[in-house]
């Protein structure tokens, strides 16, 4: 024999065999769960609706937790790509501050050179990481 199912609280009400077996909150203020009023058909002994039936219930939730999980990873790579771009940013501007103060001890820092297209490009760099 079957197990019998009671819903409710305090006014215990037999399984209707016709619906689906889940216990749902009645949604009141004070607890009470009655059984879902749809009909059955679906998941093991076909004792479940569709909404119900333990493998779309399943199935749901994994999907929802890939989502998220596919969010926080997406989050925690952008982060991380900030902190290596905000750590690379100090050595790149030493190193520009050193090819012009190198491009300045060779005397190609004079406007009208050939060789002062570097030192033009190497200063505007140097501006542009400073915020200027």
């Amino acid at each position: 024999m079957a197990e019998e199912r009671l819903y409710g609280l305090f006014l215990k009400a037999k399984e209707n065999e016709t619906r689906c077996i889940e216990r749902i909150h009645g949604g009141g203020r004070w607890p009470s769960f009655h059984q879902c009023h749809r009909k059955r058909g679906h998941g093991k002994d076909g004792l479940y609706c569709k909404i119900h039936d333990p493998e779309v219930v399943k199935a749901k939730a994994e999907a929802k937790d890939k989502a998220w999980h596919t969010k926080w990873d997406y989050e925690r790579s952008k982060e991380e790509l900030s902190r290596l771009e905000h750590e690379a940013h100090q050595p790149m501007l030493e190193a520009l501050k050193n090819v012009k103060k190198n491009l300045e001890l060779q005397g190609l820092d004079v406007p009208g050179l050939v060789g002062n297209i570097g030192y033009q490009e190497v200063c505007a760099a140097i501006a542009k990481a400073e915020g200027k």
